[in-house]
């Protein structure tokens, strides 16, 4: 049997939509660990001209580089950070869209101007993500509102609904399991929960708050924990996707956690199999964008 090692982490890697990313300069200061080589402000002004370019400014919404910037000003530099991470990434699934799904691309892009919320930009980024891996797998999908997608193969159409969850305090919150669960249930409530819908969440929030609450082992054990609530709702499946950066290899990994109801359809398997399958793809000495605390 293999020996548990808390320095690892176990993904199924999305590399056919989202490839791993070697980092191409540094977010932070010097006392923060990850990698030290170009300053922050030359990095966020490259971020700034690209995500500009995908999204020029028009009228007030909820602003990403303004979210980096606050965060800053505030003084919690490990969230800024995090989030510089999450617009890195957003904005290369906004190119992918952009070349592979035009018409997709601008759907996103006019969704992304009115958001009134945090949550609500949270969400439409999860959302460009789901987009890019599935445009990059040249699959045949359409984009609408809830399900956020659906997806026809071989004349079967399965559906993917895309969210994410953001507890209020990831360094204090001791409830972090809690706040997954309550996110998976208020999805499995709405009328389009079928055994063909897979329900996509970015945790990434959760597993930063484990590691600076120094959370291991049994405590983040996915299945453990979500296969319960899983199976008592009518969704076919969860994938849990995660941001992550290795310090060992220093690049960024999308990564994801698949589960399956033991009633999940025939066609829903069959397309997560082809999609998002089982994978062992392992991140050694992970970092979670947010993150206070490294794992010693």
């Amino acid at each position: 049997m293999e020996k548990k090692d808390k320095h690892l982490i176990i993904f199924g890697s999305d590399q056919k939509s989202i490839e791993s990313q070697t980092i191409s300069g540094n977010y932070q200061r010097p006392s923060v660990s990850l990698i030290p080589d170009v300053p922050y402000e030359v990095k966020l002004l490259e971020l700034t001209s690209k995500y500009r370019d995908l999204v020029p400014p028009r009228g007030e919404r909820i602003d990403p580089l303004k979210i980096i910037e606050n965060l800053k000003k505030i003084g919690d530099f490990s969230s800024c950070i995090g989030e510089a991470y999450q617009l890195e990434l957003l904005i290369k699934n906004l190119q992918d869209v952009q070349k592979l799904r035009p018409d997709i691309f601008k759907t996103i892009r006019q969704k992304i101007y009115p958001c009134g919320s945090i949550s609500n930009h949270f969400g439409v980024r999860v959302e460009a993500r789901i987009a890019s891996s599935l445009a990059r797998k040249n699959l045949n999908f359409a984009y609408s509102d809830h399900p956020d997608f659906s997806v026809t193969i071989n004349g079967k159409t399965i559906y993917i609904e895309s969210t994410s969850v953001r507890p209020e305090n990831i360094y204090l919150d001791k409830e972090l399991w809690q706040k997954l669960v309550q996110t998976i249930k208020g999805k499995a409530c709405k009328a389009y929960a079928n055994l063909s819908t897979a329900v996509s969440v970015d945790a990434t929030p959760i597993f930063a708050g484990w590691q600076s609450q120094r959370f291991e082992g049994k405590k983040t054990d996915l299945k453990k924990y979500l296969a319960p609530t899983l199976a008592a709702t009518n969704l076919g499946a969860l994938i849990i996707f995660c941001l992550s950066y290795s310090r060992i290899t220093g690049r960024i990994e999308y990564g994801y956690s698949r589960l399956d109801s033991p009633r999940i359809s025939d066609e829903l398997k069959n397309f997560l199999d082809q999609a998002y399958p089982f994978g062992d793809v392992r991140i050694y000495a992970p970092e979670f964008p947010g993150a206070r605390l490294g794992l010693e």
